[in-house]
């Protein structure tokens, strides 16, 4: 049993660290190490790693602004995808939306302002007259 540190081929960002893997089967394999030196990264968080020529070394702030940086593009990019997938579907079955929509594009309008419970009433009013059903 030894030390392994296993990176990702494409982003070379850190897969597994086992402390007791059976390494035969990554002998060779440059993604990997087997019984690093881990002196120079262990006050080092694992996602600022980085594996060059079968060392592990501590990736410059450059570096690791550039991960943040592209992870941080990743997540806001994930939410809005989520976001606009929730819109899949907004047809007929989605009468609420619309009606709170419609109610809200109103109450914008409205020459004066309109109360929380006016605004509530106006939705159930909107969906009772059919008026968001298309």
């Amino acid at each position: 049993m030894s030390y392994l540190v296993r990176f990702n081929d494409a982003d070379n960002d850190v897969l597994e660290v086992n402390q007791s893997a059976d390494t035969s089967q990554y002998l060779g394999k440059p993604h990997c190490a087997i019984n690093p030196d881990l002196s120079a990264v262990v006050l080092i968080d694992k996602k600022y790693w980085k594996l060059v020529s079968g060392n592990i070394q501590a990736m410059t702030l450059a570096e690791r602004q550039a991960k943040d940086d592209a992870q941080q593009t990743a997540l806001r990019n994930s939410v809005r995808l989520s976001a606009k997938q929730s819109l899949v579907g907004f047809g007929k079955e989605q009468i609420f939306y619309r009606a709170v929509i419609r109610v809200l594009v109103e109450a914008i309008n409205a020459p004066t302002p309109m109360t929380l419970a006016e605004v509530i009433g106006a939705i159930r009013a909107e969906i009772d007259s059919g008026g968001a059903d298309t």
